[in-house]
């Protein structure tokens, strides 16, 4: 299965309070999981140095 259509049947079986949920993190550098469907959280970086956490 390619990773566009899995992501498409991904995101018919989001509530649109959990996309909702997926716009704000669940802090400042992890997004939000989504748990029954198998979305973990991912952690985010920035810097112009590198990576940081």
């Amino acid at each position: 299965m390619n990773y566009i259509k899995k992501a498409q049947e991904l995101l018919a079986q989001l509530t649109l309070e959990e996309k909702a949920s997926l716009c704000g993190g669940a802090d400042f550098w992890h997004t939000q999981g989504i748990p029954r469907l198998g979305i973990l959280p991912h952690m985010l970086t920035d810097g112009p140095h590198g990576l940081r956490k």
